[in-house]
């Protein structure tokens, strides 16, 4: 397990094997949560090829490591990812 800064206020982890095949989570203690970084994010690489997460605050993105190259996908679409209550790990549904 890595941990990592993620976007404001954000821990960035990464996970080696767990139980929902995630490379990693999103942990916002602001708000008692935190969304699943799953490795449908990647789609063109093995998720077991990724070694690391990196938030890159210049350009927006999370950034995924290979020991081949490097995939950034635009933060937008991790926060985009439902939310989970970090207390128990069940969905938070969105207001509306």
């Amino acid at each position: 397990m890595q941990l990592q800064p993620g976007p404001p206020g954000g821990v960035l982890i990464h996970q080696g094997d767990n139980k929902h095949g995630d490379l990693g989570k999103l942990y916002l203690p602001e708000e008692g949560a935190f969304l699943r970084i799953r490795p449908e994010l990647f789609a063109d690489e093995d998720p077991d090829e990724i070694r690391s997460l990196h938030w890159a605050a210049s350009s927006g993105r999370l950034v995924a490591a290979t020991p081949q190259r490097l995939w950034a996908v635009p933060i937008e679409r991790v926060l985009d990812a439902p939310r989970h209550r970090a207390s128990d790990g069940r969905k938070i549904r969105k207001p509306g």
